[in-house]
C-alpha cells in the first residue's frame, strides 16, 4: 500500500530489508503493539516489535528477533528504527 511506502523505506534504510508485513495491535486504549515483519537478501524472516504509549508516544523495545531453523534468535535494538516508525505513524505533521 502507498499509505506504508514510507515504512518500506525505513525498513530498507535503519535494518537493511525488505518490509513483508505490519500488524498494529490496539488491546487497550493507552498503548498500540506495532510488529514489523521484514526480510533479508538471504530471505531470513525477522520480527520487530515496539510498543507506542498513544498519549505520549514513548516507545518501549518489545523484541528483534530472527526465526530461523525453528529458532528465535535475539537481535539488537535500533532505536533510530523505532523512532523513526513511531513518528511517521503517531505524530501528525503538526507534532514532527
Amino acid at each position: 500500500m502507498e499509505k506504508y511506502a514510507n515504512l518500506k523505506e525505513l525498513t530498507k534504510k535503519y535494518l537493511n530489508g525488505k518490509l513483508s508485513m505490519i500488524k498494529m495491535e490496539y488491546d487497550n486504549p493507552k498503548t498500540t503493539i506495532v510488529n514489523i515483519i521484514y526480510t533479508d537478501q538471504a530471505k531470513y524472516k525477522f520480527n520487530y516489535k515496539i510498543e507506542v504509549n498513544n498519549e505520549s508516544k514513548k516507545v518501549t523495545f518489545r523484541g528483534h528477533v530472527c526465526d530461523y531453523a525453528n529458532e528465535k534468535i535475539e537481535l539488537k535494538r535500533e532505536k533510530q528504527f523505532e523512532t523513526a516508525v513511531a513518528t511517521y505513524l503517531f505524530f501528525s505533521k503538526d507534532e514532527k
